[in-house]
């Protein structure tokens, strides 16, 4: 936890000295897409804000959103990333996030439920890509990927009086992201 809190202040501190620096007077500032696997475990609707932009170096903040719900399981993800790019329309990218997550997951054996887990916890998330956003606004897509470094399991347990693990399988993760850049 306390590792989060100095991320998430260093993020704060980055963007308040950054709005001082800030140069985005002709570039598009609000984009909101959709990101298949990634951050957000199997994917999450996102917003992205740009609070930094010098010539050809960039920095915007991101958060997103993933409720999941079916038969078996029902969980939320929440991923937080700050963004690092450069170019003018194709961009190398680099993002440093933290995901948190929090479910349960019923156990089933031939459609009759046995055990029942809750899970939570936090991931953070260095990742590398590519970026396409042109800098009036319009047609956004990035692709990229990174490891998932558990940070904290705050909790994974069985309901009914069993141990086991659960949840995250792969210690990788890439994303494809598609969305839209609004000029405010």
């Amino acid at each position: 936890m306390k590792k989060e809190i100095v991320i998430l202040f260093f993020a704060v501190f980055c963007c308040t000295y950054c709005q001082g620096q800030m140069d985005t007077t002709h570039y598009a500032k609000n984009t909101f897409y959709i990101e298949i696997a990634g951050n957000g475990i199997i994917g999450s609707i996102n917003y992205e804000r740009l609070v930094y932009s010098k010539e050809r170096k960039n920095i915007s903040l991101r958060i997103g959103l993933l409720p999941f719900y079916e038969k078996t399981a029902s969980f939320i993800a929440v991923p937080f990333e700050t963004c690092l790019f450069f170019g003018k329309k194709n961009f190398i990218e680099f993002g440093f996030g933290i995901s948190y997550y929090h479910g349960l997951a019923v156990d089933n054996y031939n459609g009759i439920p046995r055990d029942s887990y809750l899970f939570g916890g936090s991931y953070f998330i260095p990742r590398i890509g590519y970026r396409f956003q042109k800098r009036d606004g319009g047609f956004f897509l990035r692709i990229g990927g990174g490891p998932f470094i558990k940070l904290i399991e705050l909790y994974q347990y069985r309901i009914n009086n069993n141990n086991g693990g659960l949840l995250l399988n792969s210690p990788f993760t890439i994303g494809l992201s598609l969305g839209y850049t609004i000029k405010t």
